[in-house]
């Protein structure tokens, strides 16, 4: 099993965006990072109150002192971080040891597989040879995958279904 919280000493973690949400009665959102030597994923999770949303965007909300669009658009170096069982961030707020730089323009290129996958072809080839969803780990994450875009044909935005649909030419292969 894992532990409750594992210390993560030492770290960078590199943001692999955000998903903001709401409900009747909350908002919140979920930024996820992944840590390029060891390929693990984390999360940062919060939710506030409805009434607060139209004040406090969830993009400008402040999470261990750091803005959340700061945060989904960087890398967090942190030497003070934990890591809940379920894979939830938490970084320390105390004596500042941790902050956020802006993402590095080869940040993406330096994960590795199966996170970030040369191209289509590779993608299609790991899924079919992973092991099926029943005996695989549990993972919030176990289908997101970074892939190389050479092009794109098309761009849309489906408001009934609340999806941005994009048509592109894969990159490396």
């Amino acid at each position: 099993g894992i532990a409750g919280e594992a210390k993560l000493d030492h770290l960078r973690l590199v943001s692999l965006g955000m998903r903001c949400w709401q409900d009747i009665e909350h908002y919140g959102l979920r930024i996820w990072f992944t840590d390029p030597d060891t390929g693990s994923i984390l999360h940062l999770s919060r939710s506030w109150p409805r009434s607060e949303q139209e004040n406090s965007p969830a993009a400008t909300r402040r999470l261990f002192s750091f803005q959340a669009g700061a945060l989904a658009g960087g890398q967090i170096v942190s030497q003070a971080a934990k890591r809940s069982a379920d894979g939830e961030l938490l970084l320390a707020t105390r004596n500042r040891l941790s902050s956020v730089v802006p993402l590095s323009p080869d940040a993406w290129q330096m994960l590795s597989a199966p996170l970030r996958q040369p191209g289509i072809v590779a993608l299609r080839e790991y899924l079919r040879q992973r092991p099926p969803a029943c005996i695989r780990p549990l993972n919030q994450v176990d289908n997101l995958f970074i892939l190389p875009v050479a092009e794109c044909i098309s761009l849309g935005w489906d408001s009934s279904r609340q999806t941005l649909d994009a048509q592109v030419i894969s990159g490396e292969g």
